[in-house]
């Protein structure tokens, strides 16, 4: 019998994250704002649209999707480095913080 090993993770960098954040925001405001993130990324980067987005960056990834259990968004970032982390978490929460300041949340 083989040993178990741990299974792959397709798509993840495996590098360093970054914890979840959670943006306040309505539970009637929560969609339309993913959609603009969305919407903000489409045409530069490829993405996954399945619960929330997930952008993919050339050194890793962000997500941005309506939290379920409250009014609230959640982020997740991941990169291949550091530095990949901290561009990554800058472009897609900037954006994300200037959507929700439009929608005047």
């Amino acid at each position: 019998m083989e040993p178990f090993s741990e299974p792959e993770r397709p798509g993840l960098t495996g590098g360093p994250c970054h914890e979840p954040l959670h943006l306040p925001c309505p539970d009637d405001r929560k969609f339309q704002a993913v959609e603009r993130v969305r919407d903000a990324f489409r045409n530069r980067f490829d993405m996954v649209e399945l619960d929330g987005v997930r952008v993919a960056f050339p050194h890793g990834w962000g997500l941005v999707r309506a939290s379920n259990t409250r009014p609230a968004l959640t982020l997740r970032f991941e990169a291949d480095s550091e530095a990949g982390l901290a561009e990554i978490c800058a472009l897609l929460g900037g954006k994300t913080a200037e959507i929700l300041q439009d929608l005047r949340v």
